[in-house]
């Protein structure tokens, strides 16, 4: 009922817009009223763009179900048995104890093994899939719940993760140089020693937490750059003509951007196929590693030389500081 008053609404602001547009007496107030109802028609749009995306967020009862990791003892064959049986061989030499393999309806096509090395506070895993290769992980939990992470995955790290859960991406090293650089970085007070009884329930427990704070960092993201987006089009004063023109080569940029995204989202803005930007692009990641994303913006539109030039033109302070750019080809 409440949507059906909210749509009932709507609807009659539109039509005293658009009566306003077609009925006023001077061109002054025709004009205003058709500017207002063409910002109107945009943030209704918006608004149901991006509640499409955001709904799905919403429903609980089906996120449960996607974060949470049931293992389950498995004989399925492997899909990379060689390189599966050197990491293990690595983990025995080690001193880990092999638990077994496991595989969850969560994660198809994939195997993994459980190891534990209860008198040195590590355990690992051996993960097989059929299309990401081989991936070796050491991990150690923490008493005050945290955990320290390293793996050989070459997955990028596209997906956000809570600051008490890191993990280093080291794709280039074997299972062994991952097991060498875990034991030279990883904080070495408070380690909590898991029994091998308890490490099956401690990976089902970490995948459920760093699930649940992905779906809510995504909804939390997706909402700001909504709110962000609705302020801009409504200061801009932008007629809805010229932003279907100018709407692609608009990129709003604020501090909680990640890194990854950040780069994403430059690129994005540029031809990233562009000669120039293919060979400045280590100083591109290190401009935005070594800076807030604001700031490491602005230093990449104003010394990385591309064909695609972003201009600074607008500031939004709600609600957050954010710093909005207009993609210019040069001529």
């Amino acid at each position: 009922m409440k949507t059906v008053r909210l749509w009932i609404t709507r609807t009659i602001i539109i039509a005293l817009l658009v009566v306003a547009v077609i009925k006023s007496p001077t061109a002054f107030v025709s004009a205003l009223a058709g500017v207002i109802l063409a910002v109107y028609l945009i943030v209704i749009w918006l608004k149901w763009k991006f509640w499409r995306i955001i709904s799905p967020l919403n429903d609980m009862s089906k996120a449960v179900r996607q974060t949470t990791l049931s293992l389950q003892k498995s004989g399925n064959p492997f899909f990379r048995t060689e390189p599966v049986k050197a990491a293990q061989r690595v983990l025995e030499q080690n001193g880990f104890t092999i638990l077994g393999t496991y595989a969850a309806e969560q994660l198809p096509r994939t195997n993994i093994i459980l190891a534990n090395n209860e008198p040195e506070g590590i355990h690992a895993l051996i993960i097989d899939t059929e299309y990401l290769g081989t991936i070796t992980e050491y991990c150690s939990k923490y008493e005050d719940g945290r955990t320290f992470t390293c793996s050989n995955t070459k997955m990028p790290a596209i997906l956000p993760r809570p600051d008490d859960h890191p993990i280093s991406r080291l794709p280039d090293l074997d299972a062994q140089g991952v097991l060498g650089h875990f034991k030279e970085s990883r904080p070495t007070t408070g380690i909590y020693k898991l029994k091998d009884g308890e490490i099956q329930s401690q990976v089902e427990a970490l995948y459920h937490e760093l699930k649940v704070y992905e779906i809510e960092a995504i909804e939390r993201s997706i909402n700001l750059e909504a709110q962000l987006l609705e302020k801009f089009i409504i200061d801009s004063g932008w007629s809805a003509i010229e932003w279907h023109r100018k709407q692609n080569d608009v990129v709003i940029v604020h501090d909680k951007i990640k890194d990854y995204e950040l780069i994403s989202r430059y690129e994005d803005a540029i031809d990233d196929e562009d000669e120039q930007y293919q060979k400045m692009k280590h100083r591109v990641e290190s401009i935005i590693k070594n800076n807030p994303p604001i700031e490491a913006f602005k230093i990449l539109s104003q010394e990385i030389p591309t064909k695609a030039k972003l201009k600074k033109i607008h500031e939004l302070t709600e609600p957050v500081l954010a710093h909005v750019y207009l993609k210019v080809t040069q001529p």
